[in-house]
């Protein structure tokens, strides 16, 4: 079972950050360091930035 299997059963949200990468016009391979599959500090910032702005999309998810 993938990992968006399973979230998707707990009704867990997953957020697919190289497809973000990629919609914002930006290259996956500039998120992360050369020989490792690790986010770089560019990689780090656009997963940050993934995740807001799948938060500022679902207001509700914060409300208290």
């Amino acid at each position: 079972m993938t990992l968006r299997g399973m979230a998707g059963e707990l009704g867990i949200p997953v957020i697919n950050q190289y497809e973000w990468i990629a919609n914002n016009g930006y290259f996956v391979h500039d998120a992360h360091w050369p020989h490792d599959a690790h986010w770089n500090p560019q990689g780090h910032q656009w997963a940050a930035e993934a995740i807001l702005d799948w938060m500022r999309r679902r207001p509700e998810v914060c409300e208290d």
